[in-house]
């Protein structure tokens, strides 16, 4: 198994996580500070760090919601409670894809998503319509 070592020069199985958790706070807090300052709504993106606990802490600083890259990142994260979630790449909607995004947004302000084809949106309309939200 690779190892590494670490500033405690401590052997280490690779690859593993060391997270300095005091500025990892400050960062969220100075990051939403700026944000206020200039009156902007801040939503971080989830995928740099995938982790709900960091998520929860940016919420908690205040961070209107979160950003992800995927439906699956947005079913996971909706799951566990988050209710404000953009999914901020283009996605491929097909029937299975469509059914997931129809399901997310069932509740006011769960998901949303940009939308970058005509075609696209009124294949998702269409399927938001027969689950019953708009």
């Amino acid at each position: 198994m690779p190892t590494s070592i670490t500033s405690d020069r401590l052997p280490r199985p690779t690859p593993f996580l060391a997270l300095d958790v005091a500025t990892m706070r400050h960062n969220i807090t100075a990051m939403q500070e700026r944000a206020a300052a200039v009156g902007a709504d801040l939503r971080p993106h989830v995928k740099t760090h995938k982790c709900l606990e960091i998520a929860r802490l940016q919420v908690q600083a205040g961070a209107r919601g979160i950003t992800v890259a995927t439906v699956s990142e947005a079913e996971a994260f909706a799951q566990a409670g988050f209710d404000d979630i953009f999914i901020a790449y283009p996605l491929w909607v097909d029937a299975a894809r469509g059914e997931r995004l129809a399901r997310l947004a069932v509740a006011p302000e769960r998901a949303a998503w940009w939308r970058d084809r005509l075609r696209r949106c009124h294949a998702l309309v269409h399927r938001q319509a027969r689950s019953g939200c708009s």
